[in-house]
């Protein structure tokens, strides 16, 4: 049998069409994923006193157990800031701080503590930014995950 052209274009068709479609679906995926996320960056204080303050878990959602947990603190610009303590406060959606750590600096310019989350559910984070006279607070909900 000779091969006339035509089962080799429909497969170049599937060829192009299967990856393409799989691509979509986990931008698709991804997408909804980021909607549902809450926002891990905040602004807190005004004028020349404000601070932009990013947190991040590993893994992220955080899972139970013991997750370290990062945050960096900058200028409204972007410009690390060195404070003069960082608190990180944890608790259950609802309830009072489970524990309050002192996050310690990091070459990188980062504040890191760890976090011991004990059940699945909605819980809370908060940074506690003491600098100069002021204090300021950031509180984040996150997601935890079953530890599987």
């Amino acid at each position: 049998m000779r091969n006339t052209g035509k089962t080799s274009g429909a497969l170049r068709v599937l060829y192009v069409l299967i990856p393409l479609a799989l691509v979509a679906f986990i931008g698709y995926v991804f997408y909804q994923q980021m909607a549902r996320a809450p926002s891990r960056e905040v602004i807190v204080g005004s004028g020349d006193n404000a601070l932009r303050v990013q947190l991040w878990t590993s893994p992220d959602p955080p899972k139970t157990g013991a997750v370290p947990v990062e945050a960096r603190l900058a200028t409204r610009a972007g410009t690390l800031v060195q404070v003069d303590k960082t608190l990180i406060s944890y608790g259950q959606a609802g309830k009072e701080a489970t524990a309050t750590v002192e996050a310690e600096r990091q070459p990188d310019g980062a504040y890191r503590a760890s976090a011991t989350f004990t059940a699945v559910g909605d819980w809370w984070i908060e940074v506690t930014v003491l600098y100069g006279p002021l204090t300021m607070n950031a509180r984040f909900p996150v997601y935890v995950a079953p530890n599987i």
